[in-house]
């Protein structure tokens, strides 16, 4: 199943790849895909000089996050990837950016609501200052309990008072 999805991944790359070359006139370079990102981020896209790189959460691509992954997360960072190689198209997540990702099938949103079970340890679900949920790993849960606090985007701050349970 694992090597079924990578396949599947790396199909759908080669046929944005492809588009985006027609679409904004580039010429795509080599990208090395790998599928070694842990944690709450569901896929990411590097450059080193002229190197580029993108990154799946392979735990995501075998759970829930699927679905995610195929569908908004590819073309999300290659729409970065493009943006690397033309940075008149866009830079991180402004609108330019969000107009080719949007371009090559993706919704054009900076993060992703998907539920994250992390494949160390234990997922803790806790309830922040505005009373959102978000999901942490056992190593930030301890880092909480033994008082450091966090400030998630537009969800509210995350610190020792909040409830929290352990993920089923």
């Amino acid at each position: 199943m694992l090597l079924d999805r990578i396949n599947e991944i790396n199909t759908k790359i080669r046929t944005l790849a492809t588009r985006a070359e027609s679409i904004f006139g580039i010429e795509m370079p080599p990208i090395t895909i790998l599928f070694d990102l842990r944690g709450r981020c569901a896929g990411q896209a590097i450059q080193r000089g002229n190197q580029f790189s993108m990154r799946f959460n392979r735990d995501m691509m075998m759970n829930e996050g699927w679905d995610h992954i195929i569908k908004e997360t590819v073309p999300h960072e290659l729409a970065h990837i493009i943006c690397y190689v033309n940075p008149s198209l866009g830079r991180n997540h402004d609108a330019g950016w969000n107009r080719v990702c949007r371009l090559l099938g993706g919704s054009g949103e900076r993060t992703h609501q998907e539920q994250v079970v992390y494949a160390k340890g234990k997922t803790y679900i806790y309830t922040t200052s505005t009373g959102h949920t978000v999901s942490l790993s056992s190593i930030r849960h301890r880092k909480v309990q033994n008082g450091s606090s966090y400030n998630c985007r537009e969800r509210g701050r995350i610190d020792r008072t909040c409830q929290y349970s352990l993920a089923a």
